[in-house]
């Protein structure tokens, strides 16, 4: 997984992931904006789900972060399509809107993350 870290020309934290991890930088872009706090709570939820099968979520205004003790999926609010009917050969486009990791590399974002904040 590739990304990097900017800030544009008002100061604003910028994420920027690679395909297929677009969803991950958009949470950090949209729901973390720079929150250390919700950061420390993902990272406790983490350390609590470690070793044991269970799951633990976070859900915001745009993106929900599930995970369990070796995954990590981020995935756009607006996904919850169901129901919506569609002309066949039609596709809902989601690479942007959902992404999966694993706990170990998302670990490394966040503190790549917190790294970034401390630095500017």
């Amino acid at each position: 997984m590739d990304y990097e870290f900017r800030t544009d020309v008002t100061g604003q934290i910028f994420a920027r992931f690679s395909m297929d991890h677009e969803a991950i930088g958009h949470w950090l872009n949209e729901e973390v904006n720079g929150n250390l706090s919700l950061l420390d709570e993902v990272e406790q939820a983490i350390a609590g789900v470690k070793g044991s099968e269970r799951q633990w979520q976070k859900v915001g205004h745009e993106y929900t972060l599930w995970l369990d003790g070796e995954e990590v999926i981020v995935r756009a609010n607006q996904l919850d399509l169901e129901g919506d009917e569609m002309e066949d050969g039609m596709f809902y486009y989601d690479e942007e809107s959902l992404s999966f990791c694993g706990v170990e590399d998302f670990l490394g974002v966040l503190d790549a993350y917190r790294r970034f904040l401390a630095e500017r």
